[in-house]
Parts: structure tokens; C-alpha cells; sequence
């Protein structure tokens, strides 16, 4: 009787340190207007909740994508603290997203460095300045 309660005090002890480990922390985003409504909320900013393990690729699917306005024929680059591209997320006709790493290497979010901005271009943009970001549309 008494090994079984260490045990379980054991496990609770782990799953104690387990929950501390993984409290959610926050990034500060900013995005681009897309209207003239959406600039009543200007600076469009929020805290996006993250797990400290989480990586890039994971946070942009699961959290950038549902903060930014799914529209399509249009690239989300997303930039760090040192504007710096690290994704890009598109929405096709059905709003499925597409998120893909501009980085090396699919990074922690917490080496974002404490703020992203997401910048929209639209297909005219991309076909006159923006070329480069052609391919991510489909």
C-alpha cells in the first residue's frame, strides 16, 4: 500500500513539473489592414499563445493562420523582430492553408524573438515588385 501511494506521488510530482513546463507564453503579432473596416482595429495586434516547444512550421499552421484573414490570391510573409522573413502562409480558393518556412531549419517560435509582423501582398503586387513570392500561389 505505501509503494503504490509513492508511486502515484511520483507521477503526480511529474506531471506537476510536465504542466509548469509547458504554460503557454505569448509572441506580440501585428498584421497589414486588408480594408478600410479593418483599419478601425488598427494596429491589428494581438498576443498569440505558444507552447515553449513549439516550432515554426507547427505555429504558423496552428495559430498564425487562424489570426490572419484567409484571403486568397494573397502571400502572409511573415517577418521576425528584425524583419527578417521566417514563413509565408497562403490560402487557396477553398481557404486550406498552406504555410511554408523561410528559415533553414524549422525553428522554436520563442527564436522569433518576442514579436512577428505579417505583411500581405496581393497577386497585382506579386506579379509587379513581388516575383519572388509567385510560386507560393497556386
Amino acid at each position: 500500500m505505501m509503494q503504490v501511494l509513492s508511486v502515484r506521488l511520483s507521477w503526480a510530482k511529474l506531471m506537476s513539473k510536465k504542466n509548469k513546463k509547458s504554460a503557454l507564453r505569448t509572441i506580440h503579432a501585428e498584421r497589414d489592414s486588408v480594408c478600410m473596416g479593418d483599419d478601425c482595429n488598427a494596429p491589428n495586434a494581438e498576443e498569440i499563445p505558444y507552447n515553449p516547444d513549439e516550432c515554426l512550421y507547427e505555429f504558423l499552421v496552428n495559430r498564425v493562420a487562424k489570426y490572419v484573414p484567409a484571403i486568397t490570391k494573397s502571400v502572409w510573409v511573415i517577418l521576425n523582430y528584425a524583419n527578417k522573413e521566417v514563413g509565408y502562409i497562403t490560402f487557396d480558393k477553398n481557404c486550406e492553408v498552406t504555410c511554408t518556412i523561410a528559415t533553414k531549419r524549422d525553428i522554436y517560435v520563442y527564436e522569433l524573438g518576442g514579436s512577428i509582423f505579417c505583411r500581405k501582398y496581393n497577386y497585382k503586387e506579386i506579379e509587379d515588385k513581388h516575383l519572388k513570392y509567385k510560386s507560393l500561389l497556386k
